[in-house]
């Protein structure tokens, strides 16, 4: 245990946006919460040097002491796009008291099912599943990044929005003129949105950010919007079954991630693909993903020994036992 942990850090970065909360380790003060609207903004970005960059605005912000902080972070992309080395050793110069590193798919799950085995996906920009009896059976479905996966998720609606948009302006079949006024109202033109997605760091926040205005078209009676969600709700379902099924007796799965914000519209149609194959049943999320990532910076600073283990999901660094 860490003799000098008096706060908790937690972050929970995201290939789109990125929350932090900073309290007291008993939790009766809160120094911040960028979950709420009115907080501070927080840098964004799943580099090593952004995370770490997450923490060190953290701490200045909430003005407490590095070495008197428990810390969580939660990464999208860990371990396959983000080198948990080198961010290890980037946050180990911050002199934390103690600190976690996960990959985003272990926080989700925390605060989705708590510190218990279970299944769950999370789907923003992109989509994780992951069932695990937090022991020897640790499965993550998709997560595979926006060029090779994460189907269903706000970039793949985005784009296969955005593709829509762009048939629309070719005249080609299977275009939403819609989604063309759209396109253009939020990038300005069919030039620059092409411009943006091939040459942008950040391409699947940027296709992600399109993905309200499917739904909102979808809403609005475009069929071809309609269609998108549809195929989305379709490969979501399939992602909730996959996971669902590497945990045996699994009968439910925890839902989370900013997209199902929109409700019904992509719930609502994910149950009925899910009803026809399966028995899985959707229950929603106990906590966000920041709630996660507080739940291990807790554990970090008060019961380490107890931190889930596994070497492709979690990384863990000081004050360890």
């Amino acid at each position: 245990m860490s003799a000098t942990a008096q706060w908790l850090l937690a972050a929970d970065v995201g290939a789109s946006a990125t929350r932090v909360r900073v309290t007291s380790v008993a939790g009766d003060r809160v120094l911040l919460d960028t979950a709420e609207p009115s907080a501070h903004a927080m840098p964004s970005g799943c580099s090593p040097a952004a995370v770490t960059e997450v923490v060190r605005a953290a701490l200045a912000h909430a003005g407490v002491p590095s070495r008197e902080t428990a810390t969580a972070v939660g990464v999208a992309g860990l371990p396959d796009v983000v080198a948990p080395e080198q961010l290890i050793l980037e946050l180990d110069a911050l002199d934390l008291a103690v600190f976690v590193v996960a990959a985003d798919a272990l926080t989700a799950h925390v605060g989705a099912a708590g510190l218990q085995p279970g299944a769950s996906v999370a789907a923003g920009t992109g989509v994780v599943g992951l069932a695990t009896d937090l022991g020897e059976r640790w499965h993550r479905v998709d997560g595979w990044g926006h060029l090779l996966g994460d189907d269903g998720g706000g970039a793949w609606i985005g784009r296969a929005g955005l593709n829509a948009a762009l048939r629309a302006a070719d005249g080609r079949r299977g275009g939403s003129p819609s989604l063309l006024a759209a396109a253009v109202d939020r990038f300005g033109s069919t030039d620059s949105l092409v411009r943006g997605v091939s040459t942008r760091p950040d391409r699947a926040a940027l296709l992600a950010s399109f993905a309200p205005d499917v739904f909102d078209a979808a809403t609005g009676d475009d069929d071809a919007a309609a269609s998108i969600v549809r195929s989305a709700a379709e490969r979501l379902a399939e992602t909730f079954a996959a996971t669902a099924a590497a945990l045996p007796g699994a009968a439910s799965v925890a839902y989370t991630g900013g997209l199902f914000a929109v409700g019904d519209v992509l719930l609502d149609p994910v149950r009925a693909y899910l009803a026809e194959g399966s028995d899985v049943a959707l229950v929603a999320a106990l906590g966000s993903p920041l709630d996660g990532a507080v739940a291990l910076a807790q554990l970090a600073a008060t019961e380490p020994s107890q931190i889930p283990r596994h070497p492709q999901l979690i990384h863990s660094s000081g004050g360890q036992p």
